[in-house]
């Protein structure tokens, strides 16, 4: 049996995620951690997501998929979520 996390971090460090592609069970919460020193607008699928600087942001993932995780001013700093 696989077992899926409920939680997962993903961090961000001059301006790149840790992992390209993270895992997270349905109705589980995802926490983007901020290194750097300048907040970053995410969008995780439809859902806009701000990061200040220095700080996290963490939200819940109801629906089961796949969704990219983007951030507005900067389009190379993506990854993708998969919620099992």
């Amino acid at each position: 049996m696989f077992f899926v996390a409920s939680r997962a971090t993903l961090t961000i460090s001059s301006s790149t995620f840790d992992k390209a592609r993270i895992v997270v069970a349905r109705n589980g919460v995802l926490t983007i951690r901020n290194t750097d020193r300048k907040p970053y607008a995410l969008t995780v699928g439809a859902t806009p997501l701000t990061v200040r600087a220095k700080s996290t942001a963490s939200l819940r993932l109801p629906q089961q998929g796949t969704f990219s995780i983007v951030c507005a001013k900067w389009p190379s700093l993506a990854a993708t979520v998969v919620v099992k």
